[in-house]
């Protein structure tokens, strides 16, 4: 963890070797005198490693195995359109000579071949650009910068490309670069190629045995592939320097990836059958269930049975819910702070502003509906479990009046009396009188 790199920076190649859990192993380029062995132990996660921008320009390495290709001209040398010298290559295949393509060039190795080819047969710089340049089996079909050799194994480890963009590569014979041209009534000279040797490929097949249709050399041969019990292979079974894959017959079930809200989940998901996952609460809430959880199968399984749900212990005025009821083995986060609340109460011929229950703390106003005035307070603040102002009440503001009740012996009056101003009693004798 070296801070001064930060402030006295001497910027230098470093080459990755290995890594652990916590270090990053690094060789330097001060030599073996330095540090250990001309190595360093970077910590990973570094403020100071961050601050350092180790990783601010990095490389990484990928190489092309050593092989020997053959070059030869297309349709006898002419130029031709990019079609007409690929079907040219195409068809100098044989049954003892196989591999032809259009020019694969694998390595800077390659290109100087080839440009040494190209410069002894037709040297100088040419007027006519059609003799300068040369079709080769380079693609960008879609001139993104993804580049195919035609081969369809060859990776493009090594390219030597200009700016233009374009679908069909071409060399340059006079300075090796390559070109690309997206007409295909261009005409020019092209260049095929097949693979004289291979890599070796006889331990190239991971669980599987490769066998040859003649003893073992570097020359290509047609080789055969067998899987290991257990494994299927993927690819021709009969191949020269392009190997086929052979791959576990082992069905890998998976479980669906759940959610807990509040909570993280670890490993990722969704995770293979046999996997436990283990769910962390954030802080401020409490789990409810099971902290681990086991993939079996497409499932999860926890603790088996019933769970009890209920409402917060902690609501106070309220009654509590407990049920038992079946649920699966998803556990939930509960928060961990206490809320306390106020029983709702009504006012007849009002509205109350907000709904309620309310949490303490909260005030709720009492509007009273037309033609009613409030008695009491309008407004009400909840404190702990109750309100602190007294239930107000809304009274009409119509005044009435009515008529003293009268009584009729052995009879009847309805409605109820007293009466309002404007109301019909009725009287009605009982039977016999």
């Amino acid at each position: 963890e070296d801070a001064k790199c930060v402030t006295d920076p001497n910027a230098h190649s470093m080459l990755l070797v290995g890594y652990t859990e916590t270090l990053l192993r690094v060789k330097a380029s001060y030599g073996a005198d330095w540090g250990d062995n001309g190595y360093v132990n970077f910590v990973r996660d570094s403020i100071y490693v961050a601050g350092c921008n180790v990783y601010k320009s990095a490389f990484a390495i990928t190489m092309t195995l050593r092989r020997e290709l053959e070059y030869e001209f297309c349709s006898g040398a002419a130029v031709v359109t990019y079609g007409v010298c690929k079907t040219s290559c195409e068809e100098m295949n044989t049954d003892s000579e196989t591999g032809w393509t259009l020019a694969v060039i694998p390595s800077l190795y390659h290109n100087d071949q080839i440009q040494t080819m190209l410069e002894t047969k037709y040297p100088g710089v040419k007027s006519n650009d059609k003799f300068n340049y040369v079709w080769i089996g380079i693609r960008d079909p879609d001139q993104d910068g993804t580049y195919l050799w035609v081969d369809g194994y060859t990776p493009v480890n090594y390219y030597n490309k200009t700016e233009n963009l374009g679908k069909y590569g071409m060399i340059n014979k006079n300075n090796g670069k390559w070109d690309f041209k997206n007409s295909l009534t261009y005409d020019a000279r092209g260049l095929c190629s097949r693979p004289v040797t291979c890599w070796d490929v006889s331990t190239a097949v991971a669980d599987g045995t490769v066998t040859f249709n003649q003893t073992p050399s570097r020359r290509v041969r047609l080789g055969t592939a067998v899987c290991d019990e257990g494994y299927t292979l993927s690819g021709a079974s009969t191949f020269t320097c392009a190997t086929p894959t052979c791959t576990s017959d082992e069905t890998v079930t998976q479980c669906a990836a759940i959610t807990v809200d509040n909570a993280a989940i670890t490993p990722a998901q969704p995770v293979d059958s046999g996997t436990t996952i283990t769910v962390t609460c954030n802080n401020g809430y409490t789990l409810s269930g099971v902290s681990e959880l086991s993939c079996s199968g497409t499932s999860f399984t926890g603790v088996s049975g019933t769970s009890h749900c209920q409402l917060a212990a902690a609501v106070t005025q309220r009654s509590v819910l407990e049920a038992a009821i079946t649920v699966d083995n998803t556990p939930t986060c509960t928060s961990d702070e206490t809320v306390t609340q106020c029983a709702a109460i009504t006012v007849d011929n009002a509205a109350i502003t907000p709904a309620q229950p309310v949490d303490s703390g909260t005030t709720i106003t009492v509007t009273c509906n037309n033609g009613y005035t409030l008695s009491g307070v309008s407004e009400l603040s909840c404190s702990g479990t109750s309100f602190a102002e007294a239930t107000p009440t809304c009274t009409s503001d119509e005044t009435v009046t009515q008529c003293a009740a009268i009584t009729v012996d052995n009879a009847a009056i309805t409605p109820a009396q007293p009466v309002d101003s404007g109301t019909t009693i009725t009287v009605t004798c009982n039977n016999g009188y």
